[in-house]
């Protein structure tokens, strides 16, 4: 019921579809779907809540009427309207764009449709193609500016003309900007390659496949294998990216979900390569999030034993089982009395105290001597940073922080939740496709695109097909749920494919994929491109059977003669030492050398960062003196003699007017607003002067305020260009 509930509750613009009458327990659910929602809505008036998609929604509300205030008001106040990244915009976004502006105001929409992955956030494709249908003029990107050229033919070979989910958003015929390879010496050129792992080896399933787990493992060696090789040939000087050593820092894997990384990261760190995951989900729900749970059950429960027990093993002991099984009840206890400390520390000085007090006892160095522990210290001060905050701003005791804790590991999209990079060195980027959209690599790694797991449909989402409007279906039996069902998965199978593409597009210079024949691959995107279609067709299937090696092998080079992927079969390397990073130079403190100017003056940040690029940059190393356009040897104080007194410097119009922070923005708000080309500009000036003192109170009267600002209107730019005034 609970997850029911916040299915209805956490898609507010998803219409409920109705359930089949003739079903008690279809009906009974949709209506308890539609009773939450409004009870929801009931205590949110009540409380006085007001979320982000009431405020959407609201302001839809008040744009219904064509005479409505508002409408009058943003299209006085925006004439032209720029909408980036619209293809994640939803229905209520739209509705408040179109009723406000189409028609009234120039309205620029910029997305990508193909990029459209956020559907699990409400990001609304359908809304975006609707809106595309209604725009005046359409134009398209017609190069791409990221990748080299070679790499954008082969990955054209397999994208193109493909529908990618709808018959609307197909990839398009593109140029690439950069017409050489970046990628120089690397061990295997190829800009765009797809290993094949052959079942010859495994254990196969009934079917006559591998099973997943097993190829994973492979593949997440192989992977680490192969970038292995790739950063010992940049180390010695083989191997370049623009004229530089290919580092582990040129490399990204890409990946569908945390556990997939995780699995990357450990074969990395076995061949010696550096890995961190980028974000990589939930820190809430890491090993971290685990021990912390241990830990403040056992400060809020201290003489339970089992409880104790459980914390000792956590980091901030680092007892192993076997010392916990020789320490007996002594050690227990010890553990005990270590808690109950922590908890007064706790009590009294916040979660920050209880991290120093782990700290002293040696929390770091435990946790750095594992092979993992830099994720695992970055996600532990993480989290600790993060109790200590809500305990201090909601004044709460170990019992309610504890109950918080238990509640932010089962919701869903917390803003804090997105775990930080645990090491600032150089290293491979370990980062899911949602992570990488609008990023670029210039080498790219996609060990599981050729797999996708189906998971079971609880709740079904997907648009109507007569009306398009998103619908969330509860009913979970009855007359019209398996053609729910069939439409929310034809509709995942789509943005299944919109996630390859992503991923395919990061990469700058090389693509690396993998193919496996597993249970999973059937509805696998890459598989499903390179299986299920003929290139140039634009329909992909939703599934694609898998057959034989023989057959792959025939496919894949076939592609591969087409211009396509260079096929290859995954054979994991064997180890090889990877050259050492040349260790850093000797660090020292940097030396404050400047003098301090502690004049006083009026001045702005714009004069500051001037200033400060005009002089001479501090180091600890010595400065070397600039060029001077005057001979050595002169002597200053005949120069001054002879030299001619300089001009008067012209006093500022504004210099005795007020300054501060309210006074600049008074300035920028009437610049702002003024009609340079009115025909008395000066009138003009003391209109908006006259209006904007409302908003930003100075003393200065709008009269005042004009005449110092008319002089900016007639001020040439100089000889540059001629005629021209600000």
């Amino acid at each position: 019921a609970l997850d029911l509930a916040r299915a209805a509750v956490g898609d507010p613009q998803a219409e409920l579809a109705p359930a089949d009458p003739d079903h008690p327990v279809a009906t009974a659910r949709v209506a308890f779907a539609a009773d939450v929602r409004a009870e929801v809505e009931r205590r949110k008036r009540r409380l006085g809540i007001l979320s982000y998609d009431d405020l959407l929604s609201r302001l839809s509300t008040a744009l219904a009427d064509p005479g409505a205030p508002a409408r009058a008001r943003m299209r006085q106040r925006w004439r032209i309207v720029l909408v980036d990244e619209f293809q994640d915009t939803d229905p209520v976004q739209w509705q408040v764009l179109d009723r406000a502006f189409t028609g009234h105001a120039t309205m620029v929409l910029i997305g990508d449709p193909k990029q459209a992955i956020y559907a699990f956030r409400g990001g609304d494709v359908v809304t975006y193609l609707t809106a595309a249908r209604t725009a005046a003029a359409q134009a398209t990107l017609g190069t791409n500016w990221r990748s080299d050229a070679e790499l954008v033919e082969r990955l054209q070979a397999v994208l193109r003309g493909a529908a990618l989910g709808d018959p609307e958003i197909v990839v398009r015929e593109v140029s690439a900007h950069h017409q050489d390879s970046r990628l120089r010496g690397a061990p295997h050129p190829a800009p765009f390659r797809l290993r094949r792992v052959p079942r010859t080896g495994f254990r196969l399933t009934r079917a006559g496949l591998i099973s997943a787990g097993d190829a994973r493992e492979l593949i997440a060696r192989d992977c680490a294998a192969d970038i292995a090789e790739l950063v010992a040939a940049g180390a010695a000087g083989v191997a370049t990216w623009c004229d530089e050593p290919v580092r582990a820092a040129h490399i990204a894997v890409v990946v569908a979900t945390r556990e997939q990384g995780l699995l990357v990261q450990r074969s990395l760190q076995e061949r010696g390569v550096p890995a961190v995951m980028a974000g990589g989900g939930d820190v809430f729900l890491t090993p971290a999030g685990e021990e912390w749970l241990t830990l403040l059950e056992a400060l809020e429960s201290p003489h339970r034993s089992a409880s104790v027990r459980a914390a000792a093993l956590t980091s901030f002991f680092g007892c192993t089982a076997e010392e916990l099984d020789a320490g007996g009840d002594a050690l227990t206890t010890r553990v005990a009395d270590t808690l109950r400390g922590w908890a007064v520390l706790v009590r009294g000085r916040g979660v920050a105290a209880l991290v120093e007090a782990a700290e002293e006892r040696g929390l770091s160095g435990r946790v750095l001597s594992r092979t993992d522990g830099e994720r695992l210290l970055t996600d532990v001060r993480h989290l600790g940073q993060l109790l200590h905050e809500v305990a201090v701003r909601d004044g709460l005791g170990l019992t309610a922080l504890l109950a918080w804790f238990r509640e932010e590991r089962r919701r869903i999209g917390s803003t804090e939740r997105p775990r930080r990079l645990d090491s600032d060195a150089a290293a491979v980027q370990i980062v899911t496709i949602h992570g990488s959209k609008g990023l670029q690599y210039p080498i790219t790694y996609l060990p599981f695109a050729y797999q996708n797991f189906t998971f079971p449909t609880e709740v079904a989402r997907f648009h109507d097909p007569a009306t398009g409007r998103r619908m969330l279906d509860v009913s979970g039996a009855g007359a019209g749920w398996e053609a729910s069902v069939a439409r929310h998965r034809a509709e995942e199978l789509g943005e299944e494919l919109r996630d390859l593409y992503v991923a395919l597009t990061r990469a700058q210079s090389q693509v690396v994929a993998w193919w496996a024949p597993t249970t999973n691959t059937p509805t696998g995107g890459l598989h499903r491109l390179l299986f299920g279609r003929r290139p140039g067709d634009a329909v992909v299937p939703g599934e694609q059977e898998v057959r034989d090696d023989d057959y792959a092998a025939r496919v894949l080079g076939l592609i591969e003669e087409l211009g396509g992927p260079v096929a290859e079969v995954a054979v994991v390397a064997p180890e090889a030492a990877v050259p050492p990073q040349d260790p850093p130079g000797q660090l020292t403190a940097r030396r404050f050398e400047r003098e301090v100017d502690s004049d006083w003056k009026r001045t702005s940040y714009s004069a500051l960062i001037r200033a400060d690029e005009e002089r001479p940059e501090v180091g600890s190393e010595p400065e070397e003196g600039g060029k001077d356009d005057e001979p050595d040897g002169v002597d200053p104080e005949a120069a001054a003699a002879t030299a001619e007194p300089p001009a008067p410097s012209p006093v500022s119009p504004m210099a005795a007017l007020p300054a501060g922070a309210a006074f600049g923005s008074l300035v920028h708000a009437v610049l702002e607003h003024a009609d340079p080309e009115a025909g008395d500009f000066a009138a003009e000036l003391r209109r908006h002067a006259a209006e904007q003192l409302h908003w930003w109170p100075a003393d200065v009267s709008p009269d005042a305020l004009a005449e110092a600002l008319l002089p900016l209107h007639e001020t040439p730019l100089g000889p540059l260009a001629p005629g021209v005034t600000l």
